[in-house]
């Protein structure tokens, strides 16, 4: 009931499209665990790594231009908007591989209440097949 551990592990994950603002972030939260541990004449062992970037793609890229064809012929406005989650995609562009990341149509995302609103996954499925045949036909 009243232990008291000689160590402490601290994971965690910061995500930013601007890689200056990253190491911001790092430094910061470095001088502030070197704070806390200093004044318990504790020690940290600091690390970080990159598990995947944050990646921006320009309007006039092909798969761009053919997701925006895509939703403007179903009736729906396009909406291009940065996005702060790490998907499959940040690795396969940072691996030259361009592609987009396409909202599911879920609904509370990321908390108990998440669910799938299933007419949006259908459209969202509409405009991907729509999206590919318009890259397939730009790219002849």
């Amino acid at each position: 009931m009243n232990i008291v551990p000689d160590r402490c592990k601290i994971i965690g994950e910061f995500r930013r499209h601007d890689p200056t603002k990253l190491e911001g972030l790092l430094k910061r939260w470095r001088e502030e665990c070197e704070k806390a541990a200093s004044g318990l004449n504790g020690k940290v062992d600091f690390r970080s790594e990159t598990t995947f970037e944050g990646v921006r793609l320009s309007a006039d890229e092909p798969i761009v231009k053919a997701a925006i064809e895509a939703v403007k012929d179903l009736g729906m406005t396009p909406q291009l908007k940065p996005m702060g989650g790490g998907t499959d995609g940040n690795v396969f562009i940072t691996h030259g591989i361009r592609c987009l990341v396409f909202p599911t149509g879920g609904e509370d995302i990321h908390s108990p209440k998440e669910r799938l609103l299933l007419p949006n996954f259908y459209r969202c499925s509409e405009t991907l097949v729509r999206t590919l045949m318009n890259l397939a036909t730009d790219s002849r």
